[in-house]
């Protein structure tokens, strides 16, 4: 059986407020056709299908239409999709009867009585409507749903902890032993969203967006807990794709990134045949738009936004870290207008995130060092004139314009704004307390 693994959809997230509508919309496009060229059996989406709760209609539409343009796929007999802690499982459930028309299988929340736990094995049938391997279609389940509470602090008893992961342990090898005694030795796919990671590996800063099942405290759950009756486990929630164990425990990744950080690493669905051997394919997709850093000068950051540099169909998302002495103003106006000047409206990069960073590499001193200025000389001309060279490349201000800024002064460069003559009244009395 020819299974297509995939996982953190994430529809209707947002870049610094940017849509990602449309390069996921090119995403699912894309997806059709690998699973058509592929001969996809079975589709497994592994959780967080939506990036929030409350998903936008427009979100939904595109989950809602890739579903249904996949009856068209001859090969495809199921489409099992279970909800990630992004997901609302009542949201996911609700058409579920309606999707199991379609062989779409959604389990988008479990509650904590095992009775109801048999919802979560889906046979996978045959050309012939004979089932040829059993899907475990697990979602997020919290913890407490298996009896586990909550584990605070650190230093976590060793006990406590081992209780914590065989929680977990007995829920999917339970599981195992209903799918054997319902479908007998069938191949066995596992489906979780979780953390999941072998003790020499550790987690990064940029896996997800957010932490599960007590890792801040207990870290990741171990793959042990996955016992050796699944053939191979689909697991959703870390954003990179990666083998967790022998290669028969996995995770997709994010398709499309959500953040800079997850775009510079390909991105990759899983093609996987299970049989009497299970061989696992990366298929890597497509970039549909560039998330681009530029960090340097702002004088290098204006050639550097008008070139371009990029293939992907659609025009970048860019982040700018501008590197500095001192604050200009204006910096970011005069890169969105070298990019306009430049560039057509259909293919303008589009800056999303821009900072200004203090440049540590700046004479005169050496990093960790601090160039103190006495507060006397900190006056209204002192600062206008700082402010004029950060933006003239710094070149002092002219003698008449320095004229003209000191007219404009109080006498004796007193404060702009005066104190009112209650406030007056007021900073006697305390000078004379």
């Amino acid at each position: 059986m020819r299974i297509l693994h995939t996982s953190d959809w994430h529809l209707g997230a947002t870049l610094e407020q940017a849509s990602l509508e449309h390069e996921q919309a090119r995403f699912l496009a894309w997806l059709y056709e690998a699973m058509r060229e592929a001969e996809v059996e079975c589709l497994i989406i592994a959780g967080d299908v939506f990036d929030s709760a409350q998903a936008p209609a427009r979100a939904l539409g595109l989950y809602y239409r890739f579903l249904n343009r996949c009856q068209d796929l001859p090969a495809l007999k199921k489409i099992v999709v279970v909800g990630g802690n992004h997901d609302s499982a009542s949201q996911l459930d609700a058409p579920a009867p309606v999707l199991r028309a379609l062989s779409v299988d959604v389990i988008g929340g479990l509650s904590s009585e095992p009775e109801s736990w048999d919802r979560a094995l889906i046979p996978i049938p045959d050309s012939e409507g004979n089932p040829q391997a059993v899907v475990v279609a697990t979602p997020y389940i919290h913890e407490s749903r298996l009896g586990v509470g909550r584990i605070a602090g650190e230093g976590v008893d060793r006990d406590l902890a081992r209780a914590f992961f065989d929680a977990f342990e007995n829920f999917y090898t339970e599981l195992a032993r209903r799918a054997r005694e319902h479908f007998g030795d069938l191949p066995l796919v596992g489906v979780a969203h979780l953390t999941c990671l072998p003790a020499a590996q550790k987690l990064r800063d940029d896996d997800f967006k957010t932490d599960l099942h007590q890792v801040g405290t207990l870290g990741a759950l171990p793959p042990s807990i996955f016992c050796e009756d699944y053939d191979y486990v689909a697991l959703g929630h870390i954003h990179r794709g990666f083998a967790v164990e022998r290669g028969r425990v996995w995770y997709s990744g994010t398709p499309v990134p959500i953040r800079f950080n997850e775009a510079q690493t390909p991105r990759q669905v899983l093609l996987v045949d299970v049989g009497e051997e299970v061989v696992i394919e990366r298929r890597e997709v497509p970039e549909f738009r560039p998330l681009i850093i530029y960090r340097d000068t702002p004088e290098a950051l204006e050639e550097l936004v008008t070139k371009r540099t990029w293939t992907a169909p659609l025009p970048p998302y860019v982040a700018i870290e501008s590197l500095v002495d001192i604050t200009r103003p204006g910096s970011l106006e005069r890169l969105r207008e070298a990019i306009e000047d430049t560039f057509s409206p259909e293919e303008r990069p589009r800056i999303i995130a821009f900072r200004e960073v203090l440049n540590i590499d700046r004479e005169p001193g050496a990093l960790g060092e601090q160039e103190f200025i006495p507060l006397e000389t900190v006056t209204p001309a002192y600062l206008f004139e700082q402010l004029y060279r950060s933006a003239h490349e710094d070149q002092a201000p002219p003698s008449e314009i320095m004229a003209t800024f000191s007219d404009l002064l109080p006498r004796n460069d007193a404060p702009l704004e005066l104190a009112s003559p209650e406030q007056q009244t007021l900073n006697v009395l305390l000078e004379e307390t």
